[in-house]
């Protein structure tokens, strides 16, 4: 096949990869919602708030105990895939599951301690000892996700993930409304991480099953210092984009009280689906990303990140109109009091769309090696939007967080983005999609400005 022919066969794999992942998507969504609007409408809005902000903090906590060694799997395991090292493979999985499962498990337990030492935080130790499980589960998730997309299984990691898991909640939730159980946000995540677990077990069993089974203990010395030592440079970007995403809902439940955190992560559940056609791009883009980049494919590169670029905004575009018209219906269903996060709902969707346009130049940036880079700026930009989140909360409630966040993920995406084109001289944005959709029979361009 030559190398033309070779690009093309990319490009359709990811559109049709792609395309499909995102109805999938759609799917998960759907069933997502339907197990959220079923907690909003079982708790108390106190209770359903602090159950979301326990939930962000849980995610985060989660990313943090993976040591980076869930997004480091799509820089690892594809190379050991091609080469049939099986023992590298199956070593790394293992080796990454036992220490992201310790590491999450110390991290939670810290919180807890820490919540109990301070006396106006001592009210959220229940709902934090009740998210201690929740959090290590939710780290083997993000794992297993990243070992099914190295694996070029992003459909089967979509099915267990998104869609299965809010399913076996509302059935939790459902059930437990009929017995006339407690309905506390205790209570809620650990019915949630019980849908984690239901949900994980077979998707592991269904990853065994692909590979090889090989012995216990395979892992070569040298790979594994190689495996930790990349895991960290990933984990500063990781941990960061975590808390971008999910600290305007703890700030509010801090600073504002949960009634309002509550709503307002309706607002960026919402607004978040526009970001989940990114996801459904990039679960295929990472990957073929990664294999070109070990090639030094530099055109190929190019040319993969442009036709990225085209169905990232494309694809975005159409779930935002999609949202503008259906959001507020469904805030609806939540609750009548959930409508007056429209407003931020909207502004966050301004964030999600352009950063769908800057494309993933973090990504690149992390699987070229240039972690430090990637970590100085995903560090101030976490800095940043707790400062803003701390100026603007208190006085603009709902309004100033979204702002904050949206703010947050332009300046970081447009930084990424840049340089990308500066360091690695490959092109992430829209801008690279378009030109090159004028000129398809030429190279993608290789920067952002002229």
């Amino acid at each position: 096949m030559s190398e033309s022919e070779g690009a093309d066969a990319r490009h359709r794999t990811l559109r049709r990869s792609s395309i499909a992942n995102l109805l999938l998507k759609g799917l998960g969504v759907a069933a997502a919602l339907g197990s959220q609007i079923v907690l909003a409408r079982c708790l108390p809005l106190q209770e359903f708030g602090e159950y979301a902000a326990m939930l962000a903090l849980s995610t985060t906590l989660a990313v943090i105990g993976s040591g980076g060694l869930a997004l480091a799997s799509v820089r690892f395991l594809p190379a050991y895939r091609d080469a049939r090292d099986w023992p590298a493979f199956s070593g790394y999985v293992r080796e990454a599951a036992i220490r992201s499962a310790v590491l999450a498990s110390l991290i939670a337990g810290a919180a807890v301690a820490i919540a109990a030492a301070i006396p106006a935080l001592r009210s959220w130790v229940p709902v934090l000892l009740a998210s201690i499980p929740l959090t290590v589960l939710l780290c083997l998730a993000g794992l297993l996700v990243g070992v099914q997309q190295s694996i070029r299984r992003p459909l089967q990691a979509e099915t267990f993930n998104n869609l299965l898991r809010p399913i076996v909640l509302m059935g939790f939730i459902g059930g437990l409304v009929w017995s006339g159980g407690p309905a506390d946000a205790a209570t809620a995540l650990l019915l949630t991480a019980a849908a984690v677990f239901v949900t994980l077990v077979p998707a592991w069993i269904g990853v065994r099953r692909t590979i090889p089974i090989v012995a216990a203990g395979m892992a070569r010395r040298e790979d594994r210092r190689l495996w930790i030592a990349s895991g960290i440079g990933f984990l500063v970007p990781l941990v960061a984009a975590s808390a971008i995403e999910r600290m305007d809902t703890i700030f509010l439940g801090l600073l504002a009280g949960p009634d309002l955190a509550g709503i307002y992560s309706v607002a960026a559940r919402l607004a978040i689906l526009i970001g989940f056609a990114t996801a459904a791009v990039n679960a295929m883009l990472g990957p073929m990303a990664a294999e070109l980049i070990g090639r030094k494919d530099q055109d190929g590169l190019r040319q993969l990140l442009a036709n990225g670029s085209l169905l990232n905004t494309g694809l975005s575009l159409l779930v935002a109109g999609g949202l503008l018209v259906m959001g507020p219906l469904l805030m609806r269903l939540f609750g009548s009091v959930f409508v007056d996060g429209a407003e931020a709902m909207r502004i966050l969707m301004v964030g999600q769309f352009i950063q769908a346009m800057l494309g993933g130049g973090g990504a690149m940036l992390a699987m070229s090696g240039r972690n430090g880079a990637l970590a100085a700026v995903m560090a101030v930009s976490v800095a940043f939007h707790a400062v803003l989140c701390v100026l603007l909360i208190p006085p603009f409630g709902l309004i100033g967080a979204a702002i904050a966040t949206t703010t947050t993920l332009g300046l970081s995406g447009l930084i990424q983005a840049l340089m990308s084109h500066r360091l690695l001289g490959v092109d992430p944005s829209i801008r690279a999609g378009l030109l090159l959709w004028r000129r398809p029979r030429a190279a993608a361009p290789t920067g952002l400005v002229p």
